[in-house]
């Protein structure tokens, strides 16, 4: 489950218009002190196969295998 707050819709919002998108992506890769790192991006193509969310407006794509 994915939930993000109305000033995080807004800040990502922010990210998306800044860079000409209309969406943000979210993936999970490995790394970091608990073994993953969470990754937030903008220039990724997305894919058939990610799970599109649409929350308010905001698109999200969130990569298969996270």
């Amino acid at each position: 489950m994915l939930e993000i707050t109305e000033p995080a819709k807004e800040y990502l919002r922010g990210i998306a218009t800044d860079n000409s998108r209309d969406y943000v992506a979210f993936g999970v890769k490995g790394g970091g002190c608990s073994g993953f790192n969470y990754a937030l991006d903008v220039d990724t193509d997305v894919d058939d196969a990610d799970i599109v969310l649409e929350l308010d407006g905001l698109v999200v794509y969130v990569d298969q295998h996270s």
